[in-house]
């Protein structure tokens, strides 16, 4: 009997487990719900139905902003309910929630799109349609949180003034209210997000406090331990929304303590705690996301063998993403260009304005990577800018908000927002759209570059650019210049060939990403036919005069903090270009772009 007694036990461990018993919510139409600290919006209704020990589900009606949205499933799995659609606001998206009790008619959970995560419900509804009115549920964030949200507000109404400005008084006056604005907000801000934390802290409002005071915590000298206790009230509150959403917001509180040096064991240990969290059905783009904050965290407090073996995790999972993009994007075949049809000899070049978080940033990033495959670079320069538009953007630079600012200045009313596109300093075929737009952009913008290709060139424009350690050197020379005068303008552009940073629109790949404009974004005159300049860029001081941009952005900047640690700084790939524009009308006269040697980024 002794001796069968241990075998049994092990039978018994062992034996498989028994499936957990379903628990149903009640049958009914749902109205499915993003959550805000201010209220929420339905984006559609779904009509749920128990069956066996499972569930179905048929789609009923979407959001009157959202077109071709549908339902892809539904499962139940014990009490989670899964709930999958096609087409949601963000791109696919999941809805995962507990069902608290058999017939409930409520379930509090998230949503996932694009690697991102919300809270949100579903609850029963009689409604079977949506207006743009019923798809708003009006919530009043906690008092403190809106006394908050409008110093902030005013602090950014005022910037934005202030930039906008033309004149220098007015300027001067909005920058120094806009300053003074600033400071009383850094003031109150604080208390208020303590009040929201200590009098509502079941609330969302208390995740938002609590994100905004850690973000603040370095820059305030936050005692560590009371950092750990904002962590601990954001955690508490996301709980509610079911496990999916708490291992996000681990995961966020580690993006928020990695870039602050006061805080690197508590960073490191939310990146253990994230790590921890990571399962086989993770997609590739959670694991990278939680592997490079590790890496990320490890580096700074220290631990170069860890991070070593983190490293060589994250970057197989980032190789089968990298190979698994580059196969199916662009999502539409390029074709190569045959000819000019006549004697047209001036070089096309595209600019385009975009932003690594913007959504319809896609289609014409998608486009833009599909012309570098059509067109030879003496038939058309392609130049990207990178703007903190709809966020912080750590490929953006003074260069690329001084040309941005070029262009608002010279097209009023025409430039306001990314994607922005310009054809030899004209805008041109604007907007944007998803990766299903791309190829319709594509076709867009040849049929504007092919009519420019067939235009006499304005000048010729002869570049070199050598690098001896460090430092890289220009040397242009304009000539045959049809209208030499002060307004028409050299302008030096160093650029990346290559740059892989995800950000939240999921594009991995920029190319052509201007990183400074040596001599000045305003430009050299060309008063004469013919012209020579020299100018030079050192990459050590440009590495870090950007490092501390971005940290400055990143600790003031109106659209910050950024969503990622990441701070892409290779200068790898490096090519010069070298645009002539007339400034009284913004037309690019002739460009020429011309490799400067070393090691190439990768594709």
């Amino acid at each position: 009997m002794r001796r069968m007694f241990p075998a049994l036990v092990l039978g018994l461990l062992l034996a498989p487990t028994a499936a957990p018993a379903a628990t149903q919510p009640k049958a009914g139409t749902y109205e499915v719900t993003s959550l805000t600290p201010a209220g929420g919006t339905v984006f559609c209704l779904v009509k749920i139905t128990p069956k066996g020990d499972g569930v179905e589900a048929e789609f009923v009606t979407s959001h009157p902003g959202i077109r071709g949205m549908s339902l892809k499933g539904a499962t139940l799995d014990g009490d989670v309910l899964h709930v999958a659609f096609k087409g949601g606001p963000g791109g696919d998206t999941t809805f995962e929630g507990r069902v608290p009790a058999a017939g409930a008619e409520k379930i509090l959970g998230s949503f996932e799109s694009g690697g991102r995560m919300t809270a949100g419900q579903m609850t029963v509804t009689d409604k079977t349609e949506l207006t743009q009115a019923t798809a708003v549920v009006r919530g009043t964030p906690p008092e403190p949180m809106q006394k908050a949200n409008t110093l902030n507000t005013r602090v950014l109404q005022l910037r934005q003034r202030a930039a906008q400005a033309k004149a220098a008084d007015e300027k001067a006056k909005l920058t120094q209210e806009a300053a003074d604005a600033n400071k009383e907000a850094q003031a109150e801000m604080p208390k208020l997000y303590r009040e929201v934390l200590d009098k509502h802290a079941d609330s969302l409002a208390a995740m938002a406090a609590a994100q905004n005071l850690i973000r603040q915590a370095g820059k305030d000298k936050i005692d560590a331990t009371q950092v750990r206790g904002w962590a601990a009230a954001m955690l508490k509150v996301a709980q509610t929304y079911g496990k999916r959403y708490e291992n996000d917001v681990t995961v966020q509180v580690a993006e928020l303590l990695i870039p602050q040096a006061a805080y690197t064991d508590l960073a490191l240990e939310y990146a253990q705690r994230a790590e921890k969290t990571l399962t086989a059905k993770d997609s590739p783009d959670q694991q990278a996301r939680v592997l490079g904050l590790l890496v990320s965290a490890m580096k700074k407090a220290g631990k170069a063998a860890d991070a070593g073996a983190a490293e060589a995790r994250l970057a197989k999972v980032e190789a089968e993403m990298d190979r698994e993009y580059l196969a199916t994007m662009p999502p539409f075949k390029p074709t190569a260009f045959e000819g000019r049809k006549g004697q047209g000899d001036r070089v096309a070049v595209m600019e385009l304005f975009t932003g690594a978080q913007c959504p319809p940033c896609v289609a014409a990033d998608l486009a833009f990577d599909g012309l570098q495959k059509t067109y030879k670079h003496n038939d058309v320069v392609l130049i990207q800018y990178h703007m903190h538009i709809p966020g912080a953007d750590p490929m953006t630079n003074p260069a690329t908000e001084a040309r941005w600012d070029y262009y608002r200045d010279k097209f009023p009313g025409q430039i306001g927002g990314v994607p922005s596109t310009l054809f030899n300093g004209k805008p041109q075929a604007g907007g944007g759209g998803g990766a299903p737009q791309s190829e319709a952009k594509y076709k867009q913008y040849r049929e504007v570059i092919e009519e420019l290709l067939e235009k006499p060139a304005g000048a010729t424009v002869n570049l070199a650019a050598t690098r001896a350690g460090d430092t890289i050197t220009f040397k242009a020379d304009v000539s045959k210049l049809s209208a030499p005068a002060e307004s028409t303008r050299l302008r030096l552009l160093l650029v990346e060939e290559s740059i892989r940073f995800v950000g939240s629109n999921k594009i991995r790949f920029h190319h052509m990403v201007v990183r400074a404009m040596p001599g000045s974004p305003a430009g050299i005159a060309l008063p004469k036919a013919d012209n020579q300049h020299t100018a030079s860029v050192n990459l050590a001081e440009l590495r870090q005069d950007l490092t501390k941009y971005l940290e400055d952005y990143n600790a003031n900047g109106p659209r910050a903090p950024f969503p990622q640690p990441q701070r892409p700084l290779d200068f790898k790939g490096l090519k010069a270009i070298a645009l002539v524009q007339d400034d009284t009308t913004g037309e690019i006269l002739q460009a020429k772009v011309v490799d400067i040697g070393g090691d190439h980024a990768a594709p």
